[in-house]
């Protein structure tokens, strides 16, 4: 009889903590919102470097205020040395640079390293630094990995500089 008495007793503290954290919108029993997601309110800068084995390409967006600056370069080596070339620019509203970030749940790449797949002989690497928030560094790197909704922020900026 106790120990029918414990497993209803666990049973129910286990359904109430699932209910505080599930119910009421995600509210914990204390009223802290646990699955609230952070939004990017301003950056300074995004650095982004995209290598293959054929092509190394560098991606910076600058924010200059109202006005967003967003560079393409092309990584070449040529007598032992290594060069960035211009390939394409744009300018375009900083808000619209935050909502795009905000769709795409950027600020969830912090940390993100999505290593190498094993059956996988080449692919597609990328390293990513930014300044948000007020001077909130946040990174992610990977090879043929890629945090959710990667490729469409690359296709919204390759859209922009090749425009």
């Amino acid at each position: 009889m106790k120990r029918s008495g414990m497993r209803i007793l666990l049973s129910v503290g286990i359904a109430l903590v699932l209910c505080g954290l599930f119910c009421a919108g995600g509210r914990a029993v204390f009223g802290k919102e646990l699955f609230k997601s952070e939004k990017v309110t301003d950056f300074e800068y995004i650095k982004l470097r995209e290598s293959g084995m054929r092509f190394q390409n560098e991606y910076e967006l600058n924010c200059k205020g109202p006005k967003t600056e967003i560079l393409c370069y092309t990584i070449f080596y040529c007598s032992g040395e290594d060069g960035r070339r211009l390939e394409g620019s744009a300018s375009c509203d900083t808000e619209t640079v935050i909502n795009m970030l905000n769709e795409y749940g950027f600020i969830k790449w912090d940390g993100f390293n999505g290593p190498h797949p094993k059956w996988v002989k080449d692919g597609v690497m990328f390293r990513m630094e930014a300044s948000v928030n007020g001077g909130r560094v946040i990174k992610a790197s990977g090879s043929q990995n890629f945090p959710k909704h990667y490729h469409e922020f690359m296709q919204w900026i390759n859209d922009k500089v090749r425009s």
